[in-house]
């Protein structure tokens, strides 16, 4: 075998043990870059918020993530293009529970 042969031959095996190297790895990376689900709350607005000023992405690139805002000022939501707003008065800790499980739906 030629030196030019063996350089070939040590340069495709080298290439194929780095490919199965990348491939385990890259494998491991997709475990692990899975889409993270986050729900986020910010209770008792009181004034439009900008999100994109506090680092909140827009709802088309959220990923996923939930965003909850509580206001007395319906106007604030409404001002923040806030959609899937509604009123509703006081409620007890196992009707607060309900509801937070209810709209944060699946996060896990």
């Amino acid at each position: 075998m030629s030196k030019k042969d063996e350089k070939g031959e040590k340069g495709k095996k080298d290439e194929e043990g780095k490919k199965d190297e990348k491939g385990e790895k890259g494998k491991k990376d997709e475990k692990d870059m899975r889409p993270m689900k986050i729900l986020l709350i910010l209770d008792n607005v009181w004034k439009d918020l900008e999100l994109k000023t506090l680092g909140i992405p827009s709802k088309d690139d959220r990923g996923g993530c939930k965003l909850l805002l509580t206001t007395r000022d319906r106007g604030v939501l409404d001002r923040m293009a806030s959609t899937k707003n509604f009123n509703m008065g006081t409620l007890n800790d196992e009707e607060a529970w309900s509801l937070f499980q209810k709209m944060a739906g699946n996060l896990s």
